[in-house]
């Protein structure tokens, strides 16, 4: 089930995201937070509940922020498991200021616990945050919720009365049937039993028709240094190839595979003694390289600056070059469970991604020529040299670099 999340005001955001972390986890009407806990177990395989936002394919500026529900259950479970779904979102309380207290500091100290570890994931971010508003969008889940989470914990005792009335309040906004989609996978039979389950659950969801909020996103330093108690960096750089007036190409998955596992993979993990470097291009334009757990920092930098002349002077012989495309085609063409194509299908859906677009995209892949892929080296470098990059690491290291950074700050909000 994906709410629309586009209601929401931009000062609350934080708040829903602090709602994703605390949903099934209080008291509602009608259970402890102990006892839905157990009835949730015994009835699922399991429920998460996230917030997460898609880019259109063509436009990274058009997005759809979603409050997700997700879950999976036997057929015999059905109609328990939505009754349980419908309890946690029209009935949950919010007043048990101890319980709540618990799960701010709880968040904080799994946050706290894992941030060294989500270095390249917060590195890229921070640097998506810059090509695109639905990466800024994305990136409020990642160092500025943690930053959040941990002035709320705080300051709890004196913002308390604030927290409960502003959780409450996008409580009540995101659980509207208004442009709620939800996405089911299961056989005829199953289905059946969902729809006449849903149909109960729709009928208790508000009418209410919330207006689309604007959002206004502050642009972040072309290039960030970010610090905490990390031995190693992780090394982003990227822009947006439509930026420079180029179109997507499904041939760039196929460069995406042979500077991951040539270029990046000598340049940075053989010679650099990185765990691994990767690229990555999306539809909507956003280009990023990134590397991990890396010992260096400038050095990689310079990696990225010397890959148009490589991609230059590209000059594969025609085994070469097929073992790229079978390489490429072999990482499309992964088996899917039931729950990965619904997750497929949704992303297609929210990003307008047809079925024609995915047979093209295929078609470029298989009919790639060595000369395609040194005519992008232009553009490519052209983008590296807008300078856009961020630096997750060890505070010795980054401050040992600070004339490259415009600006250094602490994972923990300090400069």
């Amino acid at each position: 089930m994906l709410f629309n999340a586009k209601t929401i005001p931009q000062d609350d955001i934080f708040y829903l995201h602090l709602l994703s972390v605390i949903l099934g986890r209080m008291d509602t009407e009608n259970y402890t937070y102990e006892a839905l806990s157990n009835e949730v177990n015994s009835t699922s395989g399991g429920l998460s509940i996230s917030l997460n936002c898609w880019g259109d394919r063509e436009n990274a500026d058009i997005y759809h922020p979603k409050f997700i529900i997700k879950t999976k259950a036997l057929t015999g479970d059905i109609e328990r498991l939505v009754k349980l779904i419908e309890e946690i979102a029209l009935r949950s309380q919010f007043n048990d200021e101890k319980r709540l207290k618990e799960l701010i500091a709880e968040s904080r100290a799994r946050m706290e616990n894992s941030i060294s570890s989500a270095g390249q994931e917060i590195a890229v971010g921070r640097l998506n945050a810059n090509l695109s508003s639905q990466g800024a969008y994305n990136y409020l889940g990642q160092l500025p919720f943690y930053q959040f989470i941990r002035k709320l914990d705080d300051d709890f005792e004196d913002e308390k009365e604030k927290i409960i009335e502003r959780l409450s309040r996008v409580y009540k906004i995101i659980f509207s049937k208004d442009q709620l989609i939800i996405n089911q996978v299961g056989d005829k039979g199953e289905n059946e039993i969902f729809e006449k389950a849903l149909f109960e659950f729709l009928s208790c969801l508000s009418d209410e028709k919330y207006p689309a909020q604007e959002y206004s996103f502050t642009k972040l330093p072309k290039t960030e240094g970010i610090y905490a108690g990390s031995k190693v960096q992780y090394v982003a750089q990227g822009f947006n190839f439509r930026a420079l007036g180029k179109e997507n190409n499904g041939f760039y998955k196929v460069v995406e595979t042979i500077l991951k596992y040539d270029y990046l993979w000598n340049r940075i993990r053989v010679q650099g003694g990185a765990y691994g470097a990767t690229i990555r291009f999306e539809r909507n334009g956003n280009t990023v390289f990134s590397s991990y757990r890396d010992p260096k920092l400038r050095e990689t930098l310079e990696v990225y600056q010397e890959l148009a002349s490589y991609l230059k002077s590209f000059s594969p012989d025609e085994r070469e070059m097929t073992k790229y495309v079978i390489g490429t085609i072999g990482n499309l063409d992964i088996s899917l469970t039931p729950s990965m194509r619904a997750d497929f299908a949704i992303a297609a859906y929210l990003m307008g991604i047809t079925v024609e677009d995915v047979r093209k995209e295929r078609h470029e892949i298989l009919n790639v020529k060595a000369e395609s892929i040194r005519e992008i080296a232009e553009w490519m470098g052209r983008g590296i040299a807008e300078g856009n990059y961020c630096v997750f690491g060890g505070e010795e290291k980054i401050k040992k670099e600070a004339a490259i950074f415009e600006q250094i700050i602490s994972a923990n909000g300090g400069k």
